[in-house]
């Protein structure tokens, strides 16, 4: 770059500077394109993540060796970072450029396709249907045959972002479904969506959602040591974001992952160890929640029982497989902690999804358990049964059978007996909850699911601009 164009190239870097989130954007499509090396990337990251300096030297290095026509073409596939620039260094320079091919942060197809992802993955989790893998699978083969094919540009870009929501179903369906998952961590899935982070519109939330579902998978495979690894580096990224449900969510893959660290140290008898990750747990709950302030209330309601799901599970001493820990340490504060979130859940029961219900369950009978209340407990834990086997939650089922078949479960016993009852001092004359000894979870019928589903499928390969496979 000349001079001026070197003078436009730091003033944009100086702004972005105040934002993090552009900043790590900015650095990563740089790295992407072999713009700076390997070691400036990693380099510039870890001054980032420990709120360092950036070395300029790397900085000054940029304009040095690139022209900004390769700049320019790099930095399309982000549109606010490509309208600064192009702004900035074409200032006095009457030549016209071609307009950017990327959409606008907010644009139509980018909602469409969030909406796509929103839709498949409300009905499968709603649903319970375990078959949607299959369906997924070869929506998925007919993304990665087109994407072999076409040319690099917005459209391709367009259809990975469609191709990486149906492998994260995946993942997701994998690892709530399969009744092993000791080497749940090493699916081909997660060697699929890692090889098309660089495809997508926005690589760095691709590999934020990617690093979350892969730290889950590996928690539930109790590979400890990659479990820390990608809770860390879901931390490290999740800074540079603002606040969003995808960013909650990931957040919550974090709380998964140490709890099930949790679980380990809790069993290996590290107590002060186990008791630090105890609180982090229970501070990421807050932290995670948080960021779904400015979401839809639907929305939020819906992370609220997500949370407290696993604040539950952490108090009790239960693993992200319903499990009790063993050697968990539970004060009377945990079981009445407990007992506050679980009238909280019960007041959300209303649409709440299948995992959810079965592991409130699953929380009500360790809390009768706890209190003496074995009969009552078996009947929670009957109940719970009931919705692993109707969602196909196979760990689960195994984990519930073996509870189940423990002690007799008497007849005739109440599913709300003393749980739900306040202490007098506790009881609030003014509310108007009543237990319900038939909560269900929202279960559309599964044909008009499909019907629904295949007619958004098509949709979304009309605006992706390709044809429909015969099969």
């Amino acid at each position: 770059m000349n001079e001026e164009e070197k003078q436009g190239f730091y003033e944009c870097y100086l702004r972005l500077q105040r934002h993090k989130r552009r900043l790590r954007d900015f650095i990563e499509i740089l790295y992407l394109n072999d713009i700076i090396t390997p070691d400036g990337y990693m380099d510039i990251r870890q001054s980032m993540k420990k709120h360092l300096p950036i070395n300029i030297a790397i900085i000054h290095a940029i304009p040095n060796g690139c022209r900004k026509e390769r700049l320019l073409n790099c930095l399309k596939m982000n549109s606010k970072l490509y309208t600064r620039f192009k702004n900035k260094l074409y200032k006095k320079n009457s030549q016209p450029l071609v307009a950017p091919q990327s959409l606008p942060a907010n644009g139509s197809n980018e909602s469409y396709i969030n909406n796509f992802y929103e839709m498949l993955k409300a009905t499968a989790l709603r649903s319970g249907r375990l078959e949607w893998n299959a369906d997924f699978k070869r929506w998925a083969n007919h993304l990665s045959s087109t994407l072999q094919t076409m040319p690099t540009g917005t459209e391709k870009r367009n259809v990975a972002d469609c191709f990486f929501v149906l492998l994260d179903l995946q993942a997701v369906l994998q690892k709530r479904h399969e009744a092993d998952k000791s080497q749940l961590w090493t699916r081909p899935v997660f060697q699929t969506m890692e090889g098309i982070l660089c495809e997508t519109s926005n690589p760095s939330l691709s590999r934020l959602i990617f690093q979350s579902r892969k730290g889950t998978a590996c928690a539930q495979s109790h590979q400890f040591d990659e479990v820390l690894k990608y809770a860390s580096l879901v931390l490290c990224d999740v800074a540079m974001f603002s606040c969003g449900k995808q960013i909650g969510s990931c957040i919550f893959a974090v709380v998964n992952m140490y709890l099930q660290y949790y679980s380990s140290l809790c069993q290996a008898n590290k107590i002060t160890e186990a008791l630090e990750y105890k609180e982090r747990i229970l501070h990421w709950v807050e932290v995670g929640y948080n960021h779904f302030a400015h979401e839809e209330r639907d929305i939020q309601l819906n992370w609220r029982r997500v949370y407290l799901d696993k604040k539950i599970y952490c108090h009790l001493g239960i693993d992200i497989l319903s499990r009790d820990i063993a050697g968990a340490q539970i004060t009377d504060n945990d079981i009445k902690a407990a007992k506050w979130c679980i009238f909280e859940m019960m007041e959300l029961k209303d649409g709440m999804e299948r995992l959810r219900l079965l592991h409130l369950f699953v929380a009500c009978a360790k809390v009768n358990r706890l209190e003496g209340r074995q009969e009552v407990a078996k009947g929670y834990c009957k109940e719970a049964l009931k919705h692993a086997e109707e969602g196909k939650f196979l760990s689960e089922v195994a984990v519930l059978k073996e509870h189940a078949s423990s002690t007799t479960i008497c007849p005739g016993i109440p599913m709300t007996t003393l749980l739900y009852q306040r202490t007098a001092s506790e009881h609030d004359e003014t509310s108007s909850y009543k237990p319900d000894e038939t909560s269900k979870p929202l279960s559309p019928e599964p044909m008009e699911d499909q019907i629904q589903l295949e007619s958004f499928w098509i949709e979304m390969l009309k605006k992706l601009h390709i044809t429909k496979p015969n099969i």
